[in-house]
């Protein structure tokens, strides 16, 4: 088995607050039947590509609360991401390769995160995750979610 996580990867924060996030992975894994003469072989790779920008002192169009008298950071964060797997089957005695299982992924998550203050923060998400199999014999599946989180810290 031979995994490289991550085979390549950039993090960088520049000074206008902006940060990007690249990674590249790869991984591959072989097993061998001698019983009847299966190479059985998976291989994944998969890139992540993200950036973000924390924008300062920003005010809220929100009159509820009292929340448009605050000015407060924004991050703004955006994740993309595409992962291929594909497991195959060489049958050595007949030198015949085929697919048994496999699927690529794409994934999206774009989400906002406003600091109210020091103990609460809110969180706008969405998650959206689509899978496309190789085989005939699985469906393609679509994953979304998305939503507000209300995050308290106590204890500070």
């Amino acid at each position: 088995m031979r995994h490289l996580v991550p085979l390549l990867g950039i993090d960088a924060t520049f000074k206008s607050s902006l940060n990007i996030h690249i990674e590249y992975k790869k991984a591959r894994q072989l097993s061998m039947s001698l019983i009847d003469y299966q190479l059985s072989e998976t291989k994944s790779s998969e890139i992540q590509v993200g950036g973000g920008m924390r924008f300062k002192k920003v005010q809220v169009p929100i009159k509820y609360f009292g929340i448009n008298k605050l000015k407060s950071d924004v991050n703004v964060k955006v994740d993309v991401g595409l992962r291929d797997d594909r497991t195959s089957i060489n049958r050595l005695d007949q030198r015949e390769t085929r697919d048994t299982r496999g699927q690529k992924v794409i994934t999206i998550s774009p989400s906002i995160d406003y600091i109210l203050n020091q103990n609460v923060t809110l969180r706008f998400f969405y998650d959206r995750r689509q899978s496309i199999p190789y085989v005939s014999n699985a469906y393609p599946i679509t994953t979304t979610r998305g939503g507000l989180m209300i995050r308290f810290l106590l204890g500070q």
